[in-house]
């Protein structure tokens, strides 16, 4: 359902915008809720329509950009699917500037970062650690992105592998613990290195090999016990 709601906001946006004009797709997270925010630059909504959003009829259609027809009808499922999941929906909107629909839903998910740049592995874990409830799993395929979202994003967790061309993951969990405000993320390695550190130990509340044919296994067990 969350991913009828995500189409069904882009499609709005697409059909309502320029043609090649920007379209953004935002997520932030705080300790009460989870923000999706999709926001266009196209040609908006009056004030009226605004008020009326998820009540119109099937005779309030308006065009887009295209000549594409729209009633508002998704946006009235993409309400029951919110309220379903006990969130909100907030828009905004201006006539020729554009539109910003923001998705609020409950934050009582755990959150996990996983940096591998081994997109199969990568993948293969995070469809392992999606299958939880109440648990976001991010993936990234370099640090760079990772430090990015830490922008709006704080994660429970962050799994990461070592080798990286521009920061290994050692330097990538260094850097993140520098900040105050990090410091209780907890800190997995997932390496193929025989050896780390002394004081790497200390870094990461687990470091596992990549190379163990039960690393899948003893990450999922670390995750469901945070």
């Amino acid at each position: 359902l969350m991913g009828e709601l995500l189409k069904n906001l882009l499609s709005n946006a697409i059909k309502f915008s320029p043609k090649n004009s920007k379209i953004e797709l935002l997520f932030t997270a705080s300790s009460k809720y989870h923000c999706i925010s999709v926001i266009d630059y196209g040609i908006g909504m009056t004030e009226d329509r605004l008020e009326k959003v998820f009540h119109l009829t099937s005779k309030q259609v308006s065009f887009g950009t295209e000549g594409e027809t729209g009633t508002g009808f998704g946006l009235s499922l993409c309400r029951d699917i919110i309220k379903a999941h006990g969130g909100n929906i907030e828009i905004k909107s201006q006539v020729d500037l554009g539109t910003q629909v923001n998705v609020y839903l409950p934050s009582n998910e755990r959150i996990v970062f996983l940096v591998d740049s081994n997109d199969a592995f990568r993948l293969r874990l995070k469809k392992e650690l999606t299958s939880y409830e109440s648990l976001l799993c991010i993936d990234f395929a370099n640090p760079k992105s990772c430090l990015e979202m830490l922008q709006n994003t704080k994660p429970n967790t962050i799994i990461t592998e070592f080798y990286f061309p521009e920061m290994n993951g050692i330097e990538l969990c260094e850097t993140i613990q520098q900040n105050g405000e990090f410091a209780d993320i907890s800190m997995i390695l997932c390496t193929d290195l025989k050896k780390t550190r002394p004081n790497d130990k200390g870094l990461f509340s687990h470091i596992f090999s990549k190379s163990d044919k039960e690393v899948m296994k003893k990450i999922d067990s670390v995750i469901q016990n945070l």
